[in-house]
């Protein structure tokens, strides 16, 4: 899943990034812009991780129910 995750970051969020990064430094976009982007991942990342910690006990109990259907010891 993380690495799933980090293919899509790179593929879809870094270009833009970039790109929106080159516009700041040659004056064609104003720094709150970059400001607000860089926010807005970092709150990205907090609540994926929230809800990461909040989904592994359920997901666990999930696993446990399962295995037994395909006779996994």
């Amino acid at each position: 899943m993380n690495g799933l995750a980090m293919i899509l970051l790179v593929i879809f969020v870094d270009p833009k990034i970039a790109l929106l990064t080159e516009q700041v430094m040659e004056g064609r976009q104003e720094r709150r812009e970059i400001d607000k982007i860089v926010g807005l991942l970092m709150l990205s990342r907090l609540l994926g991780t929230i809800l990461a910690q909040a989904l592994l006990v359920p997901a666990a109990y999930w696993i446990v129910w399962i295995c037994p259907l395909f006779h996994v010891k």
